[in-house]
């Protein structure tokens, strides 16, 4: 049977030492790789440009704008979109076009319900951002049995 002989005391020795080269080789790989990757970051950063909401669209394919529409005619498309739509089609509901493309809904709803209704109806002709839904709710913005908005005196 072998003791090893005077090579054995040089091993123990030895592997801390390993051990100890072994966690600064990762730890200097681990420095190295994201140093690399934040390198590459910032300079794809800088190539492509600032990253909004539109462009992410374009790239990934999305929905494309169409050219703007005339006012009126966006005013058109949604009141048409209020008589498809059966919750709102006996309301008299009206739709205003303003500066920027937005729409102003205006009118009288019996319920939460349908106030929400035509705001998607028309949410989906002039888009989701573009609609100021200010119909009011029968009941809780006007007293019942009223018609219009209470007058300021």
């Amino acid at each position: 049977m072998s003791t090893g002989g005077p090579l054995s005391r040089y091993s123990d020795r030895l592997n801390p030492r390993r051990e100890r080269e072994s966690t600064l080789g990762i730890s200097i790989a681990t420095a190295a790789g994201f140093s690399a990757g934040l390198l590459a970051g910032l300079v794809l950063g800088e190539w492509l440009g600032d990253v909004h909401p539109e462009r992410v669209r374009r790239i990934l394919g999305g929905k494309r704008t169409s050219e703007p529409l005339d006012p009126a005619q966006v005013e058109r498309k949604v009141l048409r979109a209020f008589k498809t739509t059966a919750a709102t089609r006996r309301l008299n509901l009206s739709a205003r076009a303003l500066d920027g493309g937005l729409v102003e809904l205006t009118g009288i709803a019996p319920d939460e319900r349908t106030r929400q209704v035509a705001g998607d109806a028309a949410a989906q002709v002039a888009g989701p951002d573009l609609v100021v839904n200010r119909i009011l709710v029968q009941g809780r913005d006007i007293p019942p049995g009223h018609t219009a908005p209470p007058t300021r005196s």
